[in-house]
């Protein structure tokens, strides 16, 4: 599935909103398959009869039924098959390894008929229980979830609206300052969104913007050009780069024979946009393909990539990214649904990939905005064996935003997967620490990305050094 973070959350109007026409395809798969289906872990319901498909989100005693299903985790698939007796169907994609199960079971489930009404206080619980029931980490934020619940279930009745009911959800939530936490609401003609956490860069941008009098808007989008085209166009590449996929990627040459190649999110390289989703490997693939070239028409040794501003996407693009630098098959990390005790341990490995590639050194540069699919890229960058990690440690926003939506339709986001390197370490809600430490944004710092890299090429030209003497 993919992976969308809270920023990139913001470009859509849902995680999973892909192709209009990807939905048929997901649904025809799965409608060859009559039944009841729940789902090991992610608390999704399937009821199938052969002529539709209904799609339940599901958490003890509340049950929502998602009405638009090109809006759900569906349109992803491309593939359903049965396992063993029948008592099994597999969902995957041609796009990703990853497989999700569904148990046969002999009837929707007591709470879904009917399915939770549209009230305030049944919207507060279902909030409530799709977070006690697939939340992964309130451990990891010290939060004692039942109690905040008790405490805050006495201030809901049949007459608090919208507003109160929105802020009261959002306080429940503001401790876990987990970045794939979102809730989003629509009324009085607004959107209201709560994000887990916007990550250090942001908010230091937001307390300078307010010391100057501006939006917050304004001093990010500031900033966010003065990375790209001053930094990293100018400072770094001498205008002598190509920036392409929707201005996503910048690639050139720096100094002492090292290729750059600069990625600010994994996706969107279609139409600026992240619903494109079959056409966004082939983008990837024909620049990825121009940058290798380049690499080795000028004798790279070496390759920075530049991960250090990366908002995240999809998994399968840093997957395929990674993929340009691989030798051989090799073990990324591994994935599970924690909300389930009986899931497996999935192996995720990166594959080299079919077109150029380049084996030499690839140093893999991040720091604290460096989140979700940007740490997957991260992951799987660092378990190649000649891949290195420099910077600051990434966010620590592994899981995919498992979606649910409340009874009046309000969206939410919430973390229900447990992520671990090849070591075994899960890096959730810390962040991956690099190797070789370098500050690149620090706590209040906006401009010291482009001495990082310069301090990298210094690092990297000892490397190269050391590694000619062994030889």
């Amino acid at each position: 599935m993919p992976r969308l973070t809270s920023k990139v959350l913001c470009l859509l109007a849902a995680v999973a909103v892909l192709m209009s026409c990807a939905g048929p395809t997901a649904t025809r798969v799965v409608r060859r398959h009559s039944g009841v289906w729940q789902s090991q872990g992610y608390g999704h319901v399937l009821a199938v009869d052969g002529t539709r498909v209904r799609l339940f989100d599901v958490a003890g005693d509340v049950c929502v039924e998602q009405r638009d299903l090109d809006a759900s985790f569906l349109p992803f698939f491309d593939r359903a098959r049965l396992e063993g007796d029948g008592a099994t169907m597999v969902l995957a994609s041609a796009l990703d390894s990853y497989e999700f199960r569904f148990a046969r079971v002999p009837a929707l489930p007591r709470a879904c008929t009917p399915p939770t009404a549209n009230t305030p206080r049944a919207n507060f619980e279902a909030f409530a229980a799709f977070f006690a029931h697939h939340y992964a980490f309130f451990g990891l934020y010290d939060v004692d979830w039942p109690s905040r619940v008790a405490a805050a279930r006495e201030r809901v009745t049949e007459a608090t609206d919208d507003a109160a009911l929105f802020a009261l959800l959002r306080e429940l939530v503001l401790p876990l300052t987990d970045s794939h936490i979102k809730l989003e609401a629509e009324f009085a003609g607004t959107t209201h969104v709560h994000d887990g956490d916007e990550g250090p860069l942001e908010r230091s941008l937001a307390a300078d913007a307010a010391r100057r009098g501006i939006e917050p808007r304004q001093a990010i989008a500031e900033f966010r050009r003065a990375y790209w085209f001053d930094g990293i166009g100018q400072a770094l590449l001498a205008g002598r780069g190509t920036v392409a996929a929707n201005q996503r990627i910048q690639y050139g040459m720096l100094p002492g024979e090292v290729g750059y190649l600069a990625v600010v999110s994994m996706g969107g390289f279609v139409d600026g946009d992240y619903d494109s989703l079959r056409a966004e490997l082939p983008a990837l693939d024909a620049v990825m393909e121009e940058a290798m070239a380049l690499f080795a028409e000028k004798g790279a040794h070496s390759v920075i990539v530049d991960a250090s501003l990366n908002i995240g996407g999809y998994d399968f693009i840093a997957l395929a990214l990674a993929g340009r630098f691989a030798v051989a098959p090799t073990l990324a990390y591994t994935r599970r649904a924690a909300d389930d005790p009986q899931a497996r341990e999935f192996a995720i490995h990166v594959e080299p990939a079919k077109g150029r590639r380049f084996l030499g050194q690839v140093y893999v540069m991040t720091s604290g905005e460096t989140v979700s699919a940007g740490e997957i890229l991260t992951l799987a960058l660092r378990a190649l064996p000649n891949g290195h990690h420099a910077g600051e440690p990434t966010r620590g926003a592994f899981s995919t935003v498992l979606e649910k939506r409340l009874p009046n339709g309000w969206l939410v986001g919430l973390s229900n997967e447990r992520y671990t390197d090849p070591q075994g370490e899960c890096w959730e809600g810390r962040g991956i620490p690099p190797q070789l430490p370098l500050p690149v944004f620090g706590p209040d710092g906006h401009d010291g990305h482009v001495a990082a890299i310069r301090a990298l090429l210094v690092q990297i030209g000892k490397d190269a050094e050391i590694r000619s003497t062994l030889q």
